[in-house]
């Protein structure tokens, strides 16, 4: 099932044989490389696993609250937020053109195998988005600390403009 980093964002962390609040979700952290979630951040420098969550439903339920733990305890985790890479908020820029495509305001996970599906990007002008688009994971080439580079499905504005004014005999 796919799940919106914004639907994520302040769920419960929920014990689910003592049905417990152990804690509130208050950020993911994804590999960069391979593009799976390593860990839900529940407090300060505290972390769930993955692989001790339950299920994912109105709440976050893991086996017990015994496998919350430290950042520190778990290295590649400890490594990547060390890196501070952010999904959200980073620009993204086509891999060929360098052409700038946007902001990250949301992404999407599938809960089941815990990877990044999407991630929505959107052009900022004060508060407002405008050139709203999802790109699919597939298409990410690239995740550094405050940049995405992902393959461009059109190169150039040119293109574009050229394949929707394009007329079919």
């Amino acid at each position: 099932m796919r799940r919106l980093f914004s639907e994520l964002i302040g769920i419960q962390v929920v014990d689910s044989h003592t049905t417990h609040q152990c804690g509130v979700v208050r950020d993911l952290i994804i590999d960069p490389e391979k593009g799976t979630v390593l860990a839900f951040i529940v407090g300060k420098n505290k972390i769930v696993a993955p692989m001790d969550v339950e299920r994912i439903g109105n709440a976050l339920f893991i086996n017990s609250s015994d496998h919350i733990t430290s950042i520190e305890d778990i290295l590649r985790v400890d490594e990547v937020h060390k890196r501070n890479i952010q999904i959200l908020g980073a620009q993204v820029r086509g891999i060929e053109t360098g052409m700038y495509l946007g902001r990250v305001f949301n992404y999407s996970i599938d809960t089941t195998h815990m990877r990044l599906t999407a991630i929505y990007v959107a052009k900022l002008f004060l508060f407002f988005k405008y050139e709203e688009k999802n790109i699919a994971a597939k298409n990410i080439v690239e995740i550094k600390a405050n940049e995405i580079r992902v393959k461009e499905l059109l190169k150039t504005k040119e293109e574009a403009v050229a394949s929707s004014s394009a007329v079919a005999i």
